[in-house]
């Protein structure tokens, strides 16, 4: 009878021990899983951020791409504008100066004819006098 108690307690505690051993390896199986699934959330964010990072590098890039492509283009149409009214300005001198030459050619020509119309004139008069 005494054995038979004493079996049947060994029994038990053998019982408890597995029951106790499988809650543990459960538990740990249970944490690993956890621990596991927490790991591939925080990669996966991760990624996620990285992702989102090259993202905005990219769009960033291009945007000062954009900016850098529009002051260029800025910059060539001031350039064109000053060229324009450069060339302008040198025509409208080039005008202003054939002006002032033809002006300048006319009183010269003008001068010597009033000299000859003068020497004329007074010749004309000495030869009436004499």
């Amino acid at each position: 009878m005494r054995q038979e108690k004493a079996r049947r307690k060994q029994q038990e505690e053998e019982k408890r021990a597995r029951e106790e051993e499988e809650r543990r390896t459960r538990e740990d199986e249970e944490r690993r899983k956890r621990e596991q699934e927490e790991k591939q959330q925080r990669e996966e964010e991760e990624r996620r951020k990285q992702k989102e990072q090259e993202i905005r590098q990219r769009e960033e890039e291009q945007k000062r791409k954009q900016e850098e492509e529009k002051k260029r283009q800025q910059e060539e149409e001031e350039r064109r504008k000053r060229d324009e009214e450069e060339k302008q300005q040198r025509e409208e001198e080039e005008r202003r100066k054939q002006e002032e030459e033809k002006f300048r050619k006319k009183e010269e020509r003008r001068k010597i004819d009033e000299e000859a119309e003068r020497k004329k004139v007074s010749y004309f008069n000495c030869t009436q006098s004499k």
